[in-house]
């Protein structure tokens, strides 16, 4: 099983990932993560995405696909992937799908976590975290309770993102991004909606009735 899971901050996609890999065993591939492993053992391709990185620019696509070749080589055939954050672009897309190809590998479908821009921006808004413990916390959906240190009730409490106009702007790039993507793959028949504006275990539930449906 080799999915494509797609979704905004603030989408869910990061518990959706820990679930994946709970339920079915998937490996999480993640360019972001990459790209730390390569800089950490002074790799060549991870000096090239540092010097990107520093600049606060994208790491050129044959970077990143140079890295997942190498990372999808080392991997067993029989593992699944769960791929988060890459691709982000057609030609990408078509990168991986050769590398299957290759590699006798087969996507299974492509979920993507879809939910509105003021779902959005209460879900990122509302997030705080604990000064004294680091925990992480939100207003909306987890709000604070108790500290494991008994003499905070919440005065340590900060936000943890950008006002509202900077994630729209982000949002806005987010969105424009991954239209033709979601094209790319409804095309193939391999695109999922789901809506994430339901709770954890509903999109928890889509994702796996979904899974079930793409199987062979």
């Amino acid at each position: 099983m080799n999915l494509i899971l797609i979704g905004s901050s603030g989408a869910g996609k990061g518990t959706q990932i820990d679930n994946l890999i709970t339920s079915f065993g998937l490996v999480h591939f993640s360019p972001g993560n990459l790209f730390r492993q390569h800089i950490k053992k002074r790799a060549a391709l991870g000096f090239i995405a540092q010097k990107y990185i520093g600049r606060g620019d994208l790491v050129p696509d044959e970077v990143v696909d140079a890295m997942l070749e190498e990372w999808l080589g080392l991997t067993d055939p029989g593992q699944g992937i769960v791929f988060d954050g890459f691709p982000r672009t057609t030609e990408q897309a078509e990168f991986l799908d050769k590398l299957f190809k290759e590699a006798s590998r087969s996507l299974t479908t492509v979920i993507y976590l879809k939910a509105s821009e003021s779902v959005i921006l209460k879900r990122l808004t509302g997030r705080r975290a604990c000064s004294l413990c680091n925990d992480h916390f939100n207003e909306e959906s987890d709000p604070f309770t108790t500290c494991l240190y008994n003499k905070c009730v919440g005065e340590h409490l900060h936000a943890l993102d950008d006002k509202s106009d900077i994630i729209r702007t982000r949002l806005q790039a987010f969105q424009g991004e991954i239209k033709p993507l979601l094209s790319y793959y409804g095309a193939q028949g391999k695109l999922v909606i789901v809506d994430a504006e339901c709770s954890v275990e509903e999109v928890q539930k889509a994702i796996t009735n979904a899974l079930k449906a793409s199987k062979p």
